[in-house]
């Protein structure tokens, strides 16, 4: 039998180690959250649905706010729909964007898509949920200017906001098993003094969202309703300041 050359072994160990790390990436990001059927019941009985090119928003009748929220890493978009609506009912322009691989980070600059398709929309908000509110982040530390404020549900920044002129507000609840904490109060630096951190009593991770029980999270006190309503009205409160 005629042996490899060096040369052959080498090459036929670099596409098998491709095809691991491919195989391994494909499994990574297809195990993901999916929406709850509420959540998807929701956007089809919901008459003031529309359904943008990367985006999905609740309109409400009357409008000069807009809130884009970027979904948490592995998380379906329409989980966050039931969010979306209570922030519609209070009267915001309340969108959510669609991201490659459910990983926001992969696509910082999705917002602007929706901003260009409203420029009725005169105040800005940029937001996320977990890894989505990092993306978020990364796309205020850009563009301060296109926006008035931040809001990150479970979340965090790694770029520094400090010194721009947004609004900010943090949103945790108390029984969030997910969040690093460590990483939450080591860039606590990188948002403006006047940032407003609000703990959410018996709330969790997970229910920012309505995808079921997330790994590694804690039970919640309170429930998913209590959680959606309670993060709309914190989010009103900023954005009527």
């Amino acid at each position: 039998m005629k042996r490899l050359s060096a040369g052959k072994k080498i090459l036929l160990g670099i596409i098998g180690l491709t095809l691991v790390l491919c195989v391994t990436a494909f499994s990574y990001f297809n195990d993901y959250c999916h929406a709850s059927s509420h959540a998807l019941e929701l956007i089809q009985e919901t008459e003031t649905i529309e359904h943008g090119e990367n985006y999905l928003a609740f309109v409400p009748k009357d409008y000069d706010t807009g809130v884009i929220l970027y979904p948490g890493a592995k998380v379906e978009s329409e989980a966050y729909a039931p969010l979306l609506k209570e922030l519609a009912d209070r009267g915001i322009f309340a969108a959510v964007v669609y991201v490659p691989l459910h990983f926001a980070l992969l696509d910082s600059d999705a917002a602007f898509k929706v901003m260009e398709e409203h420029p009725e929309v005169q105040n800005w908000y940029i937001g996320g949920h977990s890894l989505g509110g990092v993306a978020a982040g990364v796309l205020a530390g850009r563009y301060p200017e296109r926006f008035q404020g931040i809001i990150l549900l479970a979340s965090y920044v790694t770029s520094d906001l400090s010194k721009t002129e947004l609004k900010a507000l943090t949103l945790i609840g108390s029984n969030d098993g997910v969040i690093n904490r460590e990483q939450y109060r080591k860039n606590r630096k990188n948002l403006p003094e006047e940032t407003k951190e609000i703990t959410i009593q018996g709330g969790n991770h997970a229910q920012f969202g309505s995808y079921g029980f997330q790994k590694g999270d804690n039970e919640a006190d309170i429930t998913r309703e209590e959680q959606w309503e309670l993060s709309a009205e914190y989010i009103l409160k900023l954005v009527v300041e």
